[in-house]
Parts: structure tokens; C-alpha cells; sequence
């Protein structure tokens, strides 16, 4: 079950956010740099290549693999909205 969830989610949220970055370019002077680092292809193809790895470490696993690596997305998850939730408010 973890795993079609973990795909779904990490590509509804890639997807997502590579939206939002691309609504961002060229972006203002101070923040040129960051947003065009963000939405380069290059970054795109390596969060490509750390969803393929993922997906393939996530169909591997059995027993308690399952139920550690459930923890583990539901604690990076956490603290993935925790930092947006920071850095929105300012």
C-alpha cells in the first residue's frame, strides 16, 4: 500500500511544485539565482532519478521494511510541511 501512495503523492507534489517554480522565472534580481537553480532541467532529471530509486527500494520492501518506511514518509512529510508552513508565514 505504501508504495503506490508514496508515487502518487511524490508525483502529485513534484508535479506541483515544478508548477509553482515555473510560475516564478525568471524571478525578481534577488531571487534570480534560487529560481532558475530550482527549475533547471537538470535539477528536474535528478528528483526524476530519486523517484525511480525510491519506487524501486519501496516494491522491495517486506515485513517491517514496510512498516519503518511508512514511519519514515509519514515523518518526512511532517516536517516537509512544517518548513513550508515557516517559510510562507515569514
Amino acid at each position: 500500500m505504501l508504495a503506490p501512495l508514496a508515487r502518487g503523492l511524490s508525483r502529485r507534489d513534484r508535479t506541483g511544485i515544478e508548477q509553482s517554480w515555473d510560475g516564478a522565472r525568471p524571478g525578481a534580481q534577488p531571487d534570480r539565482e534560487f529560481v532558475t537553480r530550482w527549475t533547471a532541467d537538470g535539477f528536474r532529471s535528478y528528483v526524476g532519478d530519486l523517484e525511480s530509486s525510491v519506487d524501486r527500494q519501496l516494491e522491495a520492501c517486506v515485513g517491517e521494511q514496510t512498516r519503518e518506511a511508512q514511519d519514515a514518509f509519514v515523518w518526512v512529510t511532517h516536517y516537509e510541511r512544517g518548513f513550508w508552513d515557516m517559510a510562507i508565514s515569514g
